[in-house]
């Protein structure tokens, strides 16, 4: 099952899938800021391993991956046209 969440304030959308044990949008602001600032963050599904950018050379990354169990997270921009 897929769950998302819009974030209005910062203009993104959270995708999370099947196991992420998110239960507030100020978690889940929470870990979005987390990840922006230090490119990665404890996993929210299995709390041992580490959400890192799939490509952490690029300078914005969307899709972060657990390195231990795999669940992955990804956060796109949402495009508003006037």
């Amino acid at each position: 099952m897929i769950s998302m969440e819009s974030l209005p304030s910062d203009n993104l959308q959270i995708l999370g899938v099947y196991g992420m044990r998110i239960r507030t949008m100020k978690d889940l602001v929470s870990l979005a800021e987390e990840l922006e600032r230090n490119k990665e963050a404890l996993c929210p599904a299995c709390k041992k391993g580490k959400l890192r950018p799939i490509n952490p050379d690029v300078k914005v990354n969307h899709y972060y991956k657990c390195d231990n169990c795999e669940e992955a997270l990804t956060i796109t921009p949402n495009i508003i046209i006037d």
